[in-house]
């Protein structure tokens, strides 16, 4: 020992750097006979040693005296360990054994075999038994400068036999939360290796490298867990959210999944426990499976599952693969687990053209593509294999042709929803009065609607009904013969109305007749509306005299009728200015 020290003594300064490259080198030597790695031994070789502090060109003639002597006996092959340790120990007391062993993160890291880098760790935990120091978990568990060198540090750590090899229990990390499945235990995992998988540190830093030239031998890692522990690796990277690795986290996901989503034992509770720790990787992972496995037993279990996982059904189906949520919507409709009407308008609401095309799509693969390969005996047979019905069918066109949703669909989707409607009808007639009678009702409905929430200007509505009576389409005749229809049924409940909704109602009617939108009888119906107004009193009165003002200048068409006016005390009374606006008209 006291000649290991004179020659330490006598060479250039020793820092943290070197020592680790005399350690490696160490590591990476096998034995003379190239069946052990010099850590197995208490014997070193003394050549790395010697060229790893002292230049190449320089010649020490007692070098020799650093052997033992049983390297002596063996012609100078071996060193002793224990006394290079505690030589560098008592002549460099600043050295820091940490930042030797941090030195790990250096370019061009190489182990000359699995056995090599077991041997480094060996002789990094004999280090610790002569200087206290605490190892270093960065090296462990966090990302390093070098990141080649460290995907090669942890290819060779992850074919450890045990953890306890690489200080793995004795350092800080973040470990997989069990919390949602205790009965699994980290202790009881076998073989031990499989510790290394509870670490989120470990998860996160392997899927970030993938993003290299790597990926494929970080890929093959990954069977392990997938084979021995899916569950464990699973609850692992739905707790993660890597920066990168994106590819191999999806990759993982597709091989993982599946294993519990086709009732894999205790899958169930799994499922539940991932829902409630990420839902959204979840849903992905589903619709993921669902693109390339779309058969009805495998949507069908997906639907069993979101019945035994609380609230999780309305998520899945709104999830941003429309595809797949307006299949898993539709079934679900089917066996009544969902409003489907509720759930269809407010996915054409929130996601609008996206969504329709979905929609449509589904119409055209599930209905006319099969509809148009078969006989008409058939038919039927295929509408019940898409999960819809004549009522339900037809429900699916009223929304899409709902004029309130018409701004959320593409001029090509309202081209395309107008064919696979036409389509449809052909296949099934039964749909067509059905679903145009609730069509126009919608329609009409909702423009008045709009009205009075002001989204809508009274002169839009009347040129809108113009454009539809001139319209060489008999939907949109229909349309302006039902708004026809509902001013006149309203008005048996004119009493009730709030004093604005009234006055708007008011100036329709007064708009209407004054721009000759109808005639004959329906006219008259109208000018009989207005004048059994003018002999009420109240805000039913004013809603006659507002009529009224909108259509004077069209009273002297109807003398009978303005005739009557001018004998009407009340009006005389409170508007003599707007008869004498129609006297003059008449004049």
């Amino acid at each position: 020992m006291q000649n290991i020290k004179s020659i330490l003594d006598e060479s250039p300064k020793v820092d943290e750097d070197s020592v680790f490259q005399v350690l490696l080198m160490i590591a990476n030597s096998p034995s003379p006979d190239g069946t052990e790695y010099p850590p197995i031994y208490s014997e070193i070789k003394t050549s790395m040693f010697f060229f790893a502090f002292i230049p190449v060109n320089r010649v020490l003639d007692d070098w020799s005296a650093l052997l033992s002597q049983k390297a002596l006996e063996d012609k100078a092959k071996y060193w002793h360990l224990d006394n290079f340790i505690r030589c560098c120990i008592n002549q460099y007391s600043n050295l820091k054994w940490p930042n030797v062993i941090k030195a790990l993160d250096r370019p061009d890291l190489q182990f000359a075999s699995q056995r090599a880098f077991q041997a480094l760790f060996i002789i990094f935990r004999k280090i610790k038994q002569f200087a206290n120091f605490t190892f270093p978990s960065s090296v462990l568990f966090e990302t390093w400068d070098n990141s080649t060198s460290q995907i090669i540090f942890l290819l060779n750590l992850f074919n450890c036999e045990s953890p306890d090899i690489v200080f793995f229990n004795e350092c800080p990390k973040r470990l997989v939360s069990l919390d949602m499945y205790p009965t699994l235990k980290i202790t009881s995992l076998n073989p031990p290796a499989l510790q290394f998988w509870t670490s989120l540190d470990f998860l996160e830093i392997l899927l970030e490298l993938s993003e290299s030239d790597y990926y494929v031998e970080i890929r093959s890692l990954f069977e392990i867990p997938v084979k021995l522990c899916p569950h464990l690796l699973l609850f692992g990277l739905a707790q993660l959210k890597p920066k990168k690795g994106a590819p191999l986290l999806s990759d993982l996901y597709n091989q993982l999944f599946p294993l519990f989503l086709m009732n894999h034992t205790n899958s169930l509770e799994i499922i539940e426990a991932i829902w409630k720790i990420n839902p959204s990787i979840m849903i992905a992972a589903i619709s993921e499976l669902y693109k390339k496995d779309s058969s009805s037993l495998n949507l069908s279990r997906v639907l069993d599952i979101t019945q035994e996982i609380k609230d999780s059904l309305i998520p899945i189906a709104s999830c941003k693969d429309y595809n797949f949520a307006v299949s898993l919507g539709i079934l679900a409709a089917k066996r009544d687990f969902l409003h489907l009407d509720q759930w269809l308008a407010e996915r054409i609401k929130a996601v609008g053209n996206p969504f329709v095309t979905a929609i449509l799509k589904y119409i055209e693969d599930k209905i006319i593509t099969p509809c148009k390969m078969s006989h008409e005996s058939q038919h039927d047979m295929i509408l019940d294999r898409s999960q819809l019905t004549h009522e339900t069918l037809s429900l699916v066109f009223q929304l899409l042709m709902n004029p309130n949703h018409e701004s959320k669909l593409s001029q090509s989707n309202k081209t395309l929803l107008t064919e696979i409607y036409q389509e449809c009808c052909r296949f099934f007639p039964g749909i067509v009065a059905e679903s145009t009678r609730s069509e126009i009702e919608e329609a009409a409905n909702a423009i008045f609607c709009k009205l009075y929430k002001e989204e809508i200007s009274i002169p839009e509505v009347i040129e809108l009904m113009r454009n539809y009576k001139q319209s060489h389409s008999n939907k949109d005749k229909e349309i302006f013969a039902c708004m026809i229809t509902n001013l006149f049924d309203e008005y048996r409940f004119f009493s009730t109305y709030p004093e604005r909704e009234l006055m708007i109602t008011a100036q329709v009617y007064g708009c209407v007749l004054a721009n000759r939108l109808i005639e004959g009888v329906t006219q008259n119906i109208a000018l009989k509306c207005i004048f059994e107004t003018l002999k009420k009193t109240g805000k039913l009165f004013d809603f006659g005299v507002r009529a009224l003002e909108f259509c004077k200048n069209r009273m002297h068409e109807w003398p009978q009728h303005t005739s009557m006016l001018f004998q009407m005390e009340q009006l005389k009374q409170k508007h003599i200015f707007l008869l004498e606006d129609i006297r003059k008209v008449t004049k």
